[in-house]
């Protein structure tokens, strides 16, 4: 080969057309058990089984990314690990699932050679403590498993590239996406406000003074003017409940202008933004609408602070991106669950391969969350499961988790309960936003030439 831009061929002597290496048999179905496990589903440049001739194959470039290339046989071989044929169909280059995965190895080179321009790496002994993870799981060390793979004719050294390619691109990820998300606490404290404004009720008193809709001057001017003694009144301490059934023209003036108690959102309109910011006993200067003078007083106020379960979890998520679509993601999360039902270390697997780095580096604790307020697919799943077992895995808004469930309890949820629950959510979001703008940043900003029939 004189340079990336010639096509690869090797001639087969017997014949002048493609031959394409076979599915591989029933034992590449152990390999892709180990490339999930190791949490390198997706990208894989591995030698074909052994009995399949390197003669045999004519190759071809299929896209060049930047300063690199994409080959038919890599595209063949990511459409084999996905499950699909390894012969595509040529009618579905440019759209369908062929595109869509050739789609993702463009983005996973062009993020590869981001992480070598500003010098990241994996060492060995990162490589070796996966691979020791794998064998254990195997029931086997590393030199077992490499005995095992050479059997089935697939290359260990091309797993050990698989795996160091993987966590190249997680690395890549947290260095330039990750690390780089700040959490403002005003916007901690603006949702926190919210979801306060949103369990507290208020007990109001009301009086309206009402006026005609053909009311002249002198009648709107004598309303206000009796509004304004009326608060006088009030204030000096004269009983609301005598006043209201004396003069008020509401429903309510009956009961002495109780409301009862209301949420924000059962507040009428006309002050509902007032009634948050008052204090207990306050009654303010009458309000002016177009049906007269209103005359508020806030009674009380009182949080829906109610007996809630809550959950400690300790969580390992998956995520659906430009390394694992859906199906592998799910398989890798079923990988995981059986490792943890088979008694791993669930701290060592969170640090190791979940894609939430605030979690992970405690270990994938979540610390103690209300039920109702984790994202769908938590509380259904959840409903049921006892305290220390291991629940998964299930599909999130984020991805696919795994769970342990550590303790349960009922209790009254605090402000503190409140921050971290929303702060959590907050960073989730930024984490989801952020990285999907960067991938397409970087897909933008590359040369892309595709060289598809």
């Amino acid at each position: 080969m004189t340079g990336w831009g010639e096509a690869l061929r090797v001639i087969n002597p017997c014949r002048n057309k493609l031959a394409f290496p076979k599915a591989a048999d029933q034992s590449h179905g152990l390999f892709r058990t180990l490339l999930l496990l190791a949490g390198v589903s997706l990208i894989i440049t591995l030698s074909y089984p052994s009995s399949v001739k390197a003669e045999q194959i004519l190759d071809r470039i299929v896209a060049v990314v930047d300063d690199d290339i994409i080959l038919f046989s890599e595209l063949q071989q990511r459409l084999q690990q996905e499950g699909y044929s390894d012969n595509p169909d040529p009618s579905e280059y440019k759209t369908g699932i062929v595109h869509q995965i050739l789609e993702r190895m463009i983005s996973e080179k062009i993020q590869l050679q981001l992480a070598e321009r500003i010098g990241l790496s994996i060492s060995n002994a990162e490589v070796r403590q996966i691979l020791e993870n794998i064998a254990r799981t195997n029931n086997s060390d590393a030199r077992g498993l490499a005995k095992t793979m050479q059997k089935r004719g697939y290359s260990y050294a091309g797993l050990q590239q698989s795996i160091k390619r993987q966590l190249l691109l997680r690395k890549l990820r947290q260095h330039e996406v990750d690390r780089r998300i700040r959490i403002d606490d005003r916007e901690i404290h603006d949702q926190l406000r919210i979801q306060k404004e949103m369990n507290t009720r208020y007990h109001l008193q009301h009086i309206l003074l009402s006026t005609p809709e053909s009311a002249d001057a002198q009648t709107l001017e004598n309303a206000k003017a009796q509004a304004f003694e009326l608060v006088e009144q009030l204030r000096e301490g004269a009983e609301f409940a005598t006043l209201a059934q004396q003069y008020s023209a509401s429903s309510s003036a009956q009961s002495g202008g109780d409301l009862g108690w209301r949420s924000r959102a059962q507040l009428p309109t006309l002050f509902d933004s007032m009634v948050p910011k008052m204090f207990i006993g306050q009654i303010p200067d009458p309000i002016k609408s177009a049906t007269g003078w209103h005359i508020i007083k806030l009674i009380d106020v009182r949080s829906n602070t109610a007996i809630i379960s809550q959950v400690h979890l300790r969580h390992i998520i998956i995520r659906v991106d430009d390394r694992l679509n859906e199906q592998m993601a799910q398989e890798q999360a079923q990988m995981l669950f059986e490792q943890l039902k088979g008694n791993a270390d669930f701290k060592k697997l969170a640090q190791d391969y979940s894609d939430d780095p605030v979690s992970a580096q405690r270990g994938g604790d979540l610390g103690w969350i209300s039920i109702h307020n984790l994202p769908p697919g938590f509380p259904d799943t959840l409903a049921n499961a006892k305290k220390s077992s291991i629940v998964g895995p299930f599909r999130s808004p984020y991805g696919w988790h795994v769970v342990e469930v550590l303790d349960r309890r009922e209790r009254q949820t605090t402000e503190e309960d409140m921050w971290l629950q929303i702060e959590n959510l907050i960073t989730q979001e930024k984490l989801e936003e952020h990285y999907a703008l960067w991938v397409r940043k970087l897909r933008d900003n590359a040369f892309v030439e595709y060289r598809l029939p």
